[in-house]
């Protein structure tokens, strides 16, 4: 048994391919977005509950980041500005 592939099979692998419109759809669909976007089942998402059931009282206007990447920063400055502006009786700062 030969362990070389060889580029008349390649060639035979690419024709079968590319003559399987589904086989291009899915490869044009992966080749433009994220994996996990494509493989994401939104019939089970869209049967999840996404409402809250939790509500932060004295919340406060959100902080833009400014795409800066430092979202988890901002998510744990944002309990500390509720905390601050309580005691503080701060509307917005």
């Amino acid at each position: 048994m030969s362990k070389t592939i060889l580029k008349k099979t390649l060639n035979g692998f690419r024709k079968n391919i590319l003559a399987n419109p589904q086989v291009r759809l899915a490869r044009n669909a992966s080749i433009r977005n994220e994996v996990i976007e494509l493989t994401m089942d939104w019939e089970h998402f869209r049967k999840i509950d996404h409402s809250f059931s939790d509500i932060v009282s004295g919340e406060m206007p959100a902080t833009n980041q400014k795409s800066s990447g430092r979202c988890w920063g901002f998510a744990g400055l944002n309990l500390f500005r509720i905390y601050l502006g309580r005691k503080h009786n701060l509307k917005n700062f």
